[in-house]
């Protein structure tokens, strides 16, 4: 009715007025009854992968991904959760002998204090795989594919031009031909935009039940149970205040959503021998 007419009945909502003639131009059902997927958000967060000092494989401390998280210039965002995948190959059949140990989060040139994060690896292998410390413990030899998970005991506010991060691990027993590691973002398969509250002690998707890994609750008033997979969590802090606590029910304010849309988490980085 009014503005909004029987031409705009099941098919896309956008009112446009033609500048020469005047008339309204919609989109009929014949045609185009569908727009694109679209969501409206306080701001946004921009992730760019930068070139590592070496990409050369040795044994001791190296840089595995680094990346610059920003936010768009409408505002703040905030970040509680990071998710990489994680792989290492060798040209030889067999055991691969890499091990990758002591992982840390450095920002900048200071690594964040491990109360201050949690670092996991979960084996991509099975459902609901546990969930190992991998701050103090270790990737080991046949654990070739998996995922980082890298969460914030707090939340991490990003503003204007963001933060310069670096994944880092000590490397062992690198061979001396014939391996590599590639480190990327996970992204949700399902792309569709989830919202809602921080749910962790879950079990789901391909992660275990874990203290240090959390989803996302889209009950309209936490329900204390998952309903879309944990990757890479943020905020437009659009809910005042914005709390990124989760609780036995209701955790945190209800503005925490996923990777879908972030650009761009397509990137990853190849370390070679």
């Amino acid at each position: 009715t009014g503005e909004w007419d029987g031409n705009y009945f099941l098919s896309g909502n956008i009112r446009a007025t033609g500048q020469a003639s005047g008339e309204r131009v919609y989109a009929s059902s014949t045609n185009a009854s569908n727009s694109n997927r679209m969501v409206t958000r306080k701001s946004k967060p921009i992730v760019t992968k930068q070139t590592p000092a070496s990409v050369t494989l040795t044994n001791g401390d190296k840089d595995l991904l680094d990346f610059v998280v920003a936010a768009d210039v409408q505002g703040s965002v905030a970040v509680k959760q990071m998710v990489f995948t994680f792989g290492k190959t060798s040209s030889s059949a067999g055991t691969i002998p890499l091990t990758f140990s002591n992982f840390r989060l450095r920002k900048g040139s200071t690594n964040i204090p491990l109360a201050n994060i949690a670092i996991s690896f979960v084996s991509s292998t099975g459902a609901g795989a546990n969930v190992i410390d991998v701050e103090n413990g270790s990737v080991g030899v046949n654990q070739n594919n998996g995922y980082i998970i890298v969460s914030f005991t707090d939340k991490e506010t990003i503003t204007g031009s963001g933060n310069l991060y670096h994944l880092s691990a000590t490397v062992s027993n690198a061979p001396s031909t014939g391996a590599n590691v590639v480190v990327g973002f996970l992204r949700d398969s399902a792309e569709t935009v989830a919202t809602g509250y921080l749910q962790r002690n879950v079990a789901w998707g391909s992660f275990g039940s874990s203290a240090d890994v959390y989803h996302i609750d889209t009950a309209a008033s936490g329900d204390n149970a998952a309903n879309a997979t944990g990757t890479f969590l943020w905020s437009d802090m659009s809910e005042v205040p914005n709390n990124a606590t989760a609780s036995s029910t209701a955790g945190g304010s209800r503005d925490w959503t996923n990777d879908v849309y972030v650009d761009d988490l397509t990137q990853s980085q190849t370390l070679q021998i």
